[in-house]
């Protein structure tokens, strides 16, 4: 109810045009939100900072809305997906002992960051500063995107011990209802499976999690 009464105040403020993944699209290269907007007749989203990188809204609502369906009203998808989960459930171990390496890593290169700017404060020397200061971000930033990619996999690894019975009766129970959902109640449909659309350069994926519940009624 509380994420429903945001998604209302959210649109209230915005009255002269709902943009349905508002807040679901993520550029991949960079990991910020697409902002939306218009442009004559015409609407976008658009990453702040890769400006090459815009989205015609009806064409990636409409993409996005008809995958989801797709996935929810085709059960043995989800399962084989489950299943496939599943069987990388027995790598958690491994993957929290490679998430500890990555974060000793990152650590070490934070301390070599530290000592380059040190060095900088003593030698005044600019240029080996700058090429030493490129390559430490860029190792940040790798090192950064191998552990989201971990947490990612343990995360996974951890919700593929759900039980699968629970996740069927949810798809049959949202089914039914996915093709009368008005704007607000798509909205808040793309908040409870945690829907995330990832921009790529030659692909859009969309990411998300099948919310698992005690009991279930119509």
């Amino acid at each position: 109810q509380l994420r429903l009464k945001r998604n209302k105040e959210l649109a209230s403020r915005n009255a002269r045009r709902q943009y349905l993944l508002s807040g679901y699209v993520f550029c991949e290269n960079c990991g910020r939100r697409f902002t939306a907007h218009s442009k004559g007749r015409n609407a976008y989203y658009s990453c702040p900072m890769c400006k090459d990188k815009c989205l015609n809204t009806k064409y990636i609502e409409t993409a996005v809305w008809e995958k989801i369906e797709q996935l929810i009203s085709t059960p043995d998808m989800v399962m084989s997906g489950i299943e496939m989960l599943r069987s990388e459930a027995s790598n958690n171990k491994t993957y929290r002992k490679e998430l500890e390496r990555t974060e000793a890593r990152l650590r070490h290169i934070e301390k070599e960051k530290d000592r380059a700017w040190k060095a900088f404060e003593i030698t005044g020397d600019e240029d080996k500063f700058t090429r030493e200061i490129k390559s430490i971000m860029s190792t940040i930033d790798e090192l950064e995107k191998q552990k989201t990619e971990l947490l990612n996999r343990i995360e996974t690894a951890e919700q593929a011990e759900t039980n699968i019975e629970t996740i069927k009766d949810y798809c049959d129970l949202v089914r039914h209802n996915l093709g009368n959902l008005s704007f607000m109640e798509k909205r808040e449909a793309l908040e409870a499976l945690r829907i995330r659309v990832i921009v790529g350069k030659d692909s859009i994926n969309i990411q998300g999690c099948i919310p698992i519940v005690s009991s279930l009624s119509a």
